[in-house]
């Protein structure tokens, strides 16, 4: 079996994953979006600028959560190539509004998240939550800012509207990484992290609770790679989703995140093939 790795570029993540892929008998390698070239729409199956064809390989997208990353998964689709995570994971990763709707439906606790259309509305939910507060963009692949007092939402609700005539922001109460736990998903294996210094995360054992928010989360989204972000002091509501990208820091022989993740492509191929 052969993989593409649809990333920008090669990252340590994607050595790691191509090692991996190799330890249990497969080939990957980097595909970036460029060489993919266009896509016809209601054709023949296309053959990309690569001169590579649906036929030949499956791609695991590595891709952050944006329109642009959702709207090429479809694509692909469309002509006939197998992508992990699909396309209809994508549209819910890259929409932070549609992700916490489909995770509330689905039972899983979500932190309390109000938006907010227009300047005013924003800055009248900012003032209900109290400080800090967490101003969050519709589009999943962007980081959301943690401010500390009304000046500063101001500031920085001022400025999308004007610059990027953004009108809606998604806010909820700030709350300090240290709060958080953070588990990597690949089917059904977890790891679960703790933050570790200021950007760090460092394994930690795995609790029933853990496991209980991954098998709510991974049901909700269908999607087999997860990076779920919940707070186990606050009724382990959930505050981020994301597909599995990054896992560098916690990669090792004890918690090897990429021989999991290509463990879990192969069997999701497996069955889905």
């Amino acid at each position: 079996m052969e993989y593409l790795l649809l990333a920008e570029r090669l990252r340590v993540e994607e050595r790691l994953l191509i090692e991996a892929f190799a330890e249990i008998g497969c080939r990957a390698r980097l595909l970036t979006p460029a060489e993919i070239g266009s896509i016809a729409f209601g054709g023949q199956a296309s053959r990309t600028d690569a001169g590579l064809s649906p036929d030949q390989y499956t791609i695991i997208s590595r891709l952050h959560p944006t329109r642009e990353a959702s709207a090429l998964l479809w694509a692909l689709e469309s002509v006939g190539w197998t992508v992990l995570p699909g396309a209809v994971q994508m549209d819910a990763f890259a929409r932070r509004d549609r992700l916490y709707r489909e995770l509330s439906r689905a039972g899983v606790p979500v932190a309390e998240t109000v938006l907010g259309w227009g300047t005013g509305a924003v800055l009248s939910a900012v003032d209900a939550v109290g400080w800090p507060v967490e101003l969050l963009p519709l589009d999943g692949g962007e980081s959301g800012i943690i401010v500390e007092d009304r000046e500063g939402a101001e500031a920085v609700v001022e400025h999308r509207a004007v610059l990027g005539r953004e009108h809606v922001l998604l806010v909820r109460r700030g709350v300090a990484q240290s709060e958080s736990r953070r588990l990597l998903i690949a089917g059904d294996e977890v790891f679960a992290t703790l933050l570790s210094g200021e950007a760090d995360w460092t394994v930690d054992p795995v609790t029933p609770a853990d496991l209980k928010i991954a098998g709510q989360v991974s049901a909700a989204i269908g999607a087999p790679l997860i990076d779920v972000t919940y707070l186990p002091d606050a009724g382990s509501a959930v505050t981020l989703v994301m597909p599995l990208l990054s896992f560098r820091a916690v990669q090792s022989k004890e918690s090897d995140v990429a021989a999991a993740i290509a463990r879990c492509v192969g069997e999701t191929e497996a069955i889905h093939g």
